[in-house]
């Protein structure tokens, strides 16, 4: 993956202290750099609707236009330390290309990550140099004023990306095992040529293999819900998306498990952490460890933590990446190919505010930029020994030890988009950072 970025952060901000005319007609013209946003009362309700979560009740909006200096891709995001609570903490963007009188939608974001209570926006989008986009934020959840930051990544890619392969399920495989109503996916990216900065999966009935609908920005490995049945044979391919352009892969077929069951498994009754459990205590990197009773007649456990997925589970699970003194939420759904049973509690915890045994090192380490594209440097006072980066299912992802960290800073062109646990250590020092690639 080949990136020039040419501006992460300025410190110039231009701000717009009365939209309540502000429409697309009277955007606001902005360029690179840090804007806020002020309270968003009045101005045109962002139409049509390109982010999660649509409808609802809203009744303001702001506008802004830019012209790109690039071909490649922008990123307009709101994550930002500035907009922690009691500022805004729940924005969500709307990405326009066009023109007014007809808008078509190319990106946007309400919630960067749910699943740990980030309900600020980041979202990317291709753009060409010369073309003006649209970018407008609406009240949807929260009319407060915030910050965002724009910024664009040049693509130096001489090439679309290589087609996957190496799926699973495997070609024409036969009895492949529902997780509830979806199916585990995964496939091996192409490292030869230009690398993916993201892949699609689409998923059909036919041998078209996408007339059931695609799904951007999966991650190989994941569960994938959408409505599948048993005894029934689906078609799926991935494309390998960078700025360049995309690759389809071959469409593959699979057929789910014939169905011998003829009841709903129970829900699981005993659990660890317990319901309301008020000091779930942590282990080191944020570990905490998940366990429930055995179902008779269940043949998967879905787990869900904060309402997300974490995909097919054996009970005894551990995640890392808990934060102290942070209310939670999760839940176990059983399935067998009968189907899964409705209405499994929704357990709530707290995780201790009792420090674990590498909490003294905490505020050690510092990283920057965050979001990044590429280089993430590491501000320390000293030498830093290894880093090792986590997905939020707490598995290793990549690592560097003391001979790969180059003047304090490592590589993460080659991950996916997403949220990142980077642990960073120094003789006896050790802190776990989010971070997010983009």
């Amino acid at each position: 993956m080949k990136k020039i970025t040419l501006l992460l952060f300025v410190t110039l901000a231009f701000s717009f202290y009365s939209n309540g005319q502000n429409t697309c007609d009277t955007a606001n013209s902005i360029t690179v750099g840090t804007i806020t946003v002020p309270a968003l009362i009045g101005g045109e309700v962002p139409l049509p609707e390109c982010a999660e979560n649509a409808g609802g009740t809203r009744t303001a909006g702001v506008w802004y236009s830019f012209t790109a200096s690039v071909d490649g891709t922008a990123n307009v995001t709101s994550d930002l330390a500035t907009n922690v609570s009691p500022n805004s903490d729940d924005t969500r963007v709307h990405i326009y290309s066009g023109t007014c009188a007809a808008l078509t939608c190319i990106g946007g974001n309400d919630d960067t990550d749910y699943a740990v209570g980030n309900y600020l926006s980041d979202a990317s989008f291709s753009v060409s140099n010369g073309e003006t986009y649209y970018i407008a934020w609406d009240n949807r959840w929260n009319s407060d004023g915030f910050d965002f930051v724009l910024t664009e990544t040049e693509c130096t890619a001489t090439a679309a990306p290589g087609a996957v392969t190496t799926p699973t399920p495997a070609d024409t495989a036969t009895d492949v095992v529902l997780v509830g109503a979806g199916v585990e996916f995964s496939w091996v990216a192409d490292t030869l040529g230009e690398l993916a900065d993201s892949f699609t999966i689409s998923i059909g009935l036919t041998p078209t293999g996408d007339d059931i609908g695609s799904l951007e920005d999966v991650t190989s490995g994941g569960v994938i819900t959408f409505g599948a049945t048993n005894d029934t044979t689906y078609y799926w391919k991935i494309d390998a998306v960078n700025c360049v352009g995309s690759t389809s892969s071959a469409v593959w077929s699979f057929t789910t498990e014939s169905c011998l069951e003829t009841t709903l498994p129970a829900c699981p009754t005993v659990f660890t952490p317990a319901d309301n459990e008020p000091s779930a205590q942590l282990g080191v990197d944020g570990a905490l460890t998940f366990t429930w009773n055995d179902v008779p007649n269940a043949t998967s456990y879905e787990l869900f933590i904060n309402g997300n997925t974490q995909g097919s589970r054996e009970s005894g699970v551990t995640f890392t990446g808990f934060t102290v003194s942070t209310a939670y939420t999760w839940s176990v759904v059983p399935s067998n190919c009968f189907g899964t049973p409705l209405a499994c509690p929704t357990l709530n915890f707290t995780t201790s505010p009792t420090l674990g045994v590498e909490d003294n090192s905490f505020n050690t380490f510092s990283v920057y930029p965050n979001p990044t594209s590429n280089v993430l440097n590491i501000k320390s006072s000293q030498d830093i020994d290894n880093v090792i980066i986590y997905n939020l299912l707490g598995q290793n992802v990549a690592s560097f030890t003391k001979n790969e960290i180059t003047d304090s800073s490592i590589d993460m062109s080659e991950l996916s988009k997403g949220l990142y646990l980077v642990k960073i250590t120094s003789g006896d020092k050790t802190q776990t950072l989010r971070v997010t690639k983009e």
